[in-house]
């Protein structure tokens, strides 16, 4: 059975400027399915992505993604 990301942080973290926007966005990356990450406009190199992108915009599809359940598939490896 494949475990879910852990959720660590609340909605009032990820706006504050205190936290790191490149550590959401690779999370997003991660966790988030290709589809979700191109209608945010989330797609790139991590450092492109956090220059362009407000803290702001990276709440709604973190908790988006995870109400939802839109995470991508873990895969699993065969012997």
């Amino acid at each position: 059975m494949s475990q879910e990301p852990v959720w660590k942080w609340t909605a009032e973290l990820l706006r504050s400027d205190d936290f790191p926007k490149k550590d959401l966005i690779k999370f997003l990356e991660d966790n988030a399915a290709h589809s979700l990450l191109n209608e945010h406009g989330l797609l790139g190199n991590i450092k492109y992505v956090a220059k362009t992108t407000k803290a702001e915009q990276l709440v709604d599809p973190i908790t988006g993604c995870l109400s939802a359940k839109c995470l991508k598939p873990q895969r699993r490896w065969r012997r």
